[in-house]
């Protein structure tokens, strides 16, 4: 991780999130920019009535202080000077294009309660940021302090599951847990075409023991496998991590991006974007 991108409206959540990227910045010893999209003067009149030209200007007087001053705080974590720049735009498009343009590794945003429904069916700086970032990206929803300590990596054993792993081993010094929810073969529709429930448990039996051989065979695979620890859980993800999260008071979550379309992940919902919204974490989605 040598380049990481944080966002921030100078709201306290906002300013939480570029704080654990300056964290990350200094643990790594990777490069840190901080970014703030502010309204542009059309923006600005289209909002507010009467807007005159010494509005504007004293507008963006007041957006510059709170950059010079928010920049002091991330100097003081970063522990080297770091410029809050101030770009006209819409914050996803400003994040998402200056990402993409400066070959980021990491994109770093605070979650903002707009209501879940509200943001799955209309949009969203999250939402938008998560269709488009093309580099991982950290969701924060708690001002913390040092490193994580407890993180939770939830693979789907699919091709970014190993992504998932090198991802939550570079987040924390510590150990990590690895999370599967096993989705047992349709025991009830089993039962209904007329298969005995030896054969039923039996089969169910050998599937957890599959996903167990191809969960602990990944791990082997994964420089720092001594960091990481099996769990497994039962039922669909959305759940079984959310619980495992709760259980385990997970300080954040680790997990890959959707592998569907993107048509049903943006009227269906996906794992992720779903885990976005409720997990009470923070949560990187790789």
């Amino acid at each position: 991780m040598k380049r990481i991108l944080a966002a921030t409206d100078f709201s306290e959540l906002g300013n939480a999130a570029a704080l654990r990227a300056a964290q990350l910045a200094l643990q790594h010893g990777a490069e840190l920019r901080c970014l703030h999209a502010a309204p542009s003067e059309v923006a600005l009149r289209s909002i507010f009535a009467d807007v005159t030209d010494s509005f504007v200007d004293d507008f963006r007087v007041a957006t510059r202080k709170q950059a010079d001053s928010f920049g002091h705080t991330l100097h003081g974590v970063r522990g080297q000077p770091v410029a809050v720049e101030c770009l006209d735009g819409s914050p996803h498009r400003v994040m998402l294009e200056a990402a993409e343009d400066w070959g980021a590794d990491l994109l770093v945003a605070g979650a903002h309660g707009q209501g879940a429904l509200e943001q799955l069916f209309l949009g969203g700086t999250i939402s938008k940021m998560m269709a488009g970032a093309e580099c991982p990206l950290l969701i924060v929803r708690k001002a913390q302090q040092g490193a994580y300590g407890n993180v939770l990596a939830a693979i789907d054993l699919q091709a970014r599951s190993k992504d998932v792993l090198l991802a939550a081993l570079s987040m924390t010094p510590g150990k990590i847990e690895v999370f599967h929810a096993i989705q047992p073969p349709l025991q009830q529709r089993m039962r209904m075409y007329g298969v005995s429930d030896d054969i039923v448990s039996r089969m169910t039996s050998q599937h957890r023991e599959h996903v167990a051989a191809v969960v602990k065979n990944l791990i082997a695979s994964v420089p720092g496998a001594d960091r990481l620890i099996p769990r497994t859980g039962e039922g669909h993800p959305n759940s079984a991590i959310l619980e495992a999260l709760g259980a385990r008071r997970a300080d954040l979550l680790v997990i890959g991006k959707h592998g569907g379309r993107r048509f049903a992940e943006r009227v269906m919902g996906s794992v992720p974007k779903f885990l976005a919204y409720n997990a009470s974490c923070d949560i990187l989605i790789v």
